[in-house]
Protein backbone atom coordinates (compact mmCIF):
# COMPACT_ATOMS: atom_id res chain seq x y z
CA UNK A 1 0.00 0.00 0.00
CA UNK A 2 1.21 3.49 -0.76
CA UNK A 3 0.01 7.01 -0.50
CA UNK A 4 0.86 9.81 -2.88
CA UNK A 5 -0.35 13.15 -4.00
CA UNK A 6 -2.62 12.98 -7.02
CA UNK A 7 -0.85 15.67 -9.03
CA UNK A 8 -3.48 18.16 -10.23
CA UNK A 9 -6.19 16.93 -7.86
CA UNK A 10 -7.41 18.62 -4.70
CA UNK A 11 -7.24 15.41 -2.66
CA UNK A 12 -4.78 12.78 -1.51
CA UNK A 13 -4.80 9.33 -3.06
CA UNK A 14 -4.13 6.18 -1.09
CA UNK A 15 -3.46 3.16 -3.28
CA UNK A 16 -4.51 -0.08 -1.58
CA UNK A 17 -3.54 -2.16 -4.61
CA UNK A 18 -1.72 -1.66 -7.90
CA UNK A 19 -3.93 -4.27 -9.58
CA UNK A 20 -6.10 -3.06 -12.45
CA UNK A 21 -9.84 -2.93 -11.89
CA UNK A 22 -11.72 -6.05 -12.91
CA UNK A 23 -14.95 -4.20 -13.51
CA UNK A 24 -16.76 -5.93 -16.40
CA UNK A 25 -18.14 -2.56 -17.60
CA UNK A 26 -14.74 -1.14 -18.60
CA UNK A 27 -15.05 -2.30 -22.27
CA UNK A 28 -18.36 -0.41 -22.52
CA UNK A 29 -16.73 2.70 -21.03
CA UNK A 30 -13.96 2.46 -23.63
CA UNK A 31 -16.55 2.22 -26.44
CA UNK A 32 -18.44 5.27 -25.16
CA UNK A 33 -15.20 7.25 -24.89
CA UNK A 34 -14.35 6.45 -28.51
CA UNK A 35 -17.88 7.43 -29.65
CA UNK A 36 -17.67 10.76 -27.83
CA UNK A 37 -14.27 11.51 -29.36
CA UNK A 38 -15.39 10.46 -32.84
CA UNK A 39 -18.35 12.84 -32.56
CA UNK A 40 -15.96 15.56 -31.35
CA UNK A 41 -17.91 16.01 -28.12
CA UNK A 42 -14.75 16.29 -26.06
CA UNK A 43 -11.17 17.41 -26.42
CA UNK A 44 -8.28 14.97 -25.93
CA UNK A 45 -8.14 15.14 -22.14
CA UNK A 46 -11.40 17.01 -21.68
CA UNK A 47 -13.80 14.58 -20.10
CA UNK A 48 -14.36 11.74 -17.70
CA UNK A 49 -16.41 8.58 -17.58
CA UNK A 50 -17.48 6.62 -14.53
CA UNK A 51 -19.80 3.80 -13.50
CA UNK A 52 -21.05 2.48 -10.21
CA UNK A 53 -19.49 -0.91 -9.43
CA UNK A 54 -21.25 -2.29 -6.37
CA UNK A 55 -20.37 0.12 -3.56
CA UNK A 56 -17.40 1.40 -5.55
CA UNK A 57 -16.91 3.71 -8.52
CA UNK A 58 -14.77 3.03 -11.58
CA UNK A 59 -13.54 6.29 -13.15
CA UNK A 60 -11.05 7.44 -15.76
CA UNK A 61 -7.59 8.41 -14.61
CA UNK A 62 -6.33 11.99 -14.52
CA UNK A 63 -5.65 13.25 -18.04
CA UNK A 64 -7.03 10.18 -19.84
CA UNK A 65 -7.83 10.75 -23.52
CA UNK A 66 -11.40 9.51 -24.04
CA UNK A 67 -10.71 8.71 -27.68
CA UNK A 68 -7.90 6.28 -26.96
CA UNK A 69 -8.87 4.69 -23.65
CA UNK A 70 -7.54 1.31 -22.58
CA UNK A 71 -8.33 -0.71 -19.46
CA UNK A 72 -5.25 0.90 -17.86
CA UNK A 73 -6.98 4.30 -18.00
CA UNK A 74 -9.41 3.39 -15.20
CA UNK A 75 -9.12 3.09 -11.45
CA UNK A 76 -11.51 1.62 -8.93
CA UNK A 77 -12.46 3.93 -6.08
CA UNK A 78 -13.07 2.01 -2.87
CA UNK A 79 -13.94 5.09 -0.83
CA UNK A 80 -13.75 8.86 -0.80
CA UNK A 81 -13.45 10.50 2.62
CA UNK A 82 -14.49 14.15 2.40
CA UNK A 83 -13.44 14.94 5.96
CA UNK A 84 -9.85 13.85 5.23
CA UNK A 85 -10.02 14.73 1.50
CA UNK A 86 -8.72 11.25 0.71
CA UNK A 87 -9.47 8.82 -2.11
CA UNK A 88 -8.85 5.10 -1.53
CA UNK A 89 -7.96 3.57 -4.89
CA UNK A 90 -7.30 0.25 -6.61
CA UNK A 91 -5.05 0.92 -9.60
CA UNK A 92 -1.72 2.48 -10.41
CA UNK A 93 -2.52 6.02 -11.58
CA UNK A 94 -4.28 8.98 -9.95
CA UNK A 95 -8.02 9.27 -10.60
CA UNK A 96 -9.62 12.15 -12.43
CA UNK A 97 -9.59 15.43 -10.50
CA UNK A 98 -13.39 15.32 -10.91
CA UNK A 99 -13.66 12.25 -8.65
CA UNK A 100 -15.29 14.20 -5.77
CA UNK A 101 -18.07 15.34 -8.13
CA UNK A 102 -18.68 11.84 -9.51
CA UNK A 103 -18.53 10.26 -6.03
CA UNK A 104 -21.09 12.73 -4.64
CA UNK A 105 -23.45 12.13 -7.57
CA UNK A 106 -23.46 8.39 -6.86
CA UNK A 107 -23.85 9.04 -3.13
CA UNK A 108 -26.81 11.38 -3.63
CA UNK A 109 -28.73 9.38 -6.25
CA UNK A 110 -29.11 5.63 -5.77
CA UNK A 111 -30.58 5.13 -9.25
CA UNK A 112 -27.64 6.67 -11.11
CA UNK A 113 -25.31 4.00 -12.46
CA UNK A 114 -23.19 6.03 -14.91
CA UNK A 115 -21.79 9.54 -15.37
CA UNK A 116 -20.49 11.01 -18.64
CA UNK A 117 -18.57 14.29 -18.39
CA UNK A 118 -17.53 16.12 -21.54
CA UNK A 119 -16.17 19.49 -22.57
CA UNK A 120 -16.93 21.34 -25.80
CA UNK A 121 -16.14 25.05 -26.03
CA UNK A 122 -18.88 25.77 -28.58
CA UNK A 123 -21.60 24.28 -26.37
CA UNK A 124 -20.31 26.19 -23.35
CA UNK A 125 -20.31 29.49 -25.27
CA UNK A 126 -23.85 28.92 -26.56
CA UNK A 127 -25.08 27.97 -23.08
CA UNK A 128 -23.78 31.30 -21.72
CA UNK A 129 -26.40 33.07 -23.87
CA UNK A 130 -29.33 30.97 -22.66
CA UNK A 131 -31.16 30.73 -19.38
CA UNK A 132 -33.52 27.91 -20.37
CA UNK A 133 -30.90 25.14 -20.13
CA UNK A 134 -30.15 23.10 -17.00
CA UNK A 135 -26.89 24.67 -15.86
CA UNK A 136 -24.97 25.75 -12.80
CA UNK A 137 -25.18 29.43 -11.87
CA UNK A 138 -21.52 30.12 -11.17
CA UNK A 139 -18.16 28.92 -12.47
CA UNK A 140 -16.66 26.70 -9.78
CA UNK A 141 -13.17 25.15 -9.54
CA UNK A 142 -12.62 21.68 -10.99
CA UNK A 143 -13.14 18.95 -8.40
CA UNK A 144 -14.47 21.35 -5.78
CA UNK A 145 -17.24 20.70 -3.29
CA UNK A 146 -18.94 23.89 -4.54
CA UNK A 147 -19.06 22.51 -8.09
CA UNK A 148 -20.49 19.24 -6.78
CA UNK A 149 -23.13 21.02 -4.67
CA UNK A 150 -24.32 23.16 -7.60
CA UNK A 151 -24.36 20.14 -9.91
CA UNK A 152 -26.42 18.08 -7.45
CA UNK A 153 -28.93 20.92 -7.15
CA UNK A 154 -29.54 20.92 -10.92
CA UNK A 155 -29.53 17.10 -11.20
CA UNK A 156 -32.63 16.97 -8.99
CA UNK A 157 -34.57 18.21 -12.04
CA UNK A 158 -32.54 17.06 -15.05
CA UNK A 159 -30.41 14.15 -16.27
CA UNK A 160 -27.80 16.54 -17.69
CA UNK A 161 -26.19 19.74 -16.45
CA UNK A 162 -24.05 22.31 -18.20
CA UNK A 163 -21.28 23.25 -15.78
CA UNK A 164 -20.73 26.97 -16.31
CA UNK A 165 -17.53 27.54 -18.34
CA UNK A 166 -16.46 23.99 -17.55
CA UNK A 167 -18.29 21.12 -19.25
CA UNK A 168 -21.37 18.92 -19.37
CA UNK A 169 -22.39 16.20 -16.90
CA UNK A 170 -24.94 13.59 -17.98
CA UNK A 171 -26.21 10.76 -15.81
CA UNK A 172 -28.24 7.63 -16.34
CA UNK A 173 -29.48 4.35 -14.99
CA UNK A 174 -27.19 2.81 -17.61
CA UNK A 175 -24.08 3.98 -19.43
CA UNK A 176 -26.04 4.12 -22.69
CA UNK A 177 -28.67 6.34 -21.06
CA UNK A 178 -25.98 8.73 -19.78
CA UNK A 179 -24.45 8.81 -23.27
CA UNK A 180 -27.86 9.56 -24.85
CA UNK A 181 -28.43 12.36 -22.32
CA UNK A 182 -25.10 13.85 -23.42
CA UNK A 183 -26.19 13.77 -27.07
CA UNK A 184 -29.56 15.31 -26.18
CA UNK A 185 -27.90 18.11 -24.22
CA UNK A 186 -25.56 18.90 -27.09
CA UNK A 187 -28.34 18.83 -29.69
CA UNK A 188 -30.60 21.08 -27.61
CA UNK A 189 -27.80 23.56 -27.03
CA UNK A 190 -26.54 23.56 -30.62
CA UNK A 191 -30.09 23.94 -31.99
CA UNK A 192 -30.04 27.44 -30.52
CA UNK A 193 -27.54 28.41 -33.25
CA UNK A 194 -30.17 27.97 -35.94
Amino acid sequence: MRSKSSGRTNFQTFFVSQEPSRCPRIPALIRVGKRLAKQKLTSNAGGDLSVRFGRRVVITTAGADLGSLTSNDFVEVVDFDFSRVLAVIIGSDPPSPELPLHWLIYSAFDDIQAVVQTCDEEVLKLAEKRNDLPQTQERQPCGSFELARETLRVLRHSKHVILKQHGVISVGNTLDEAYKETIECYQTTLDSKL
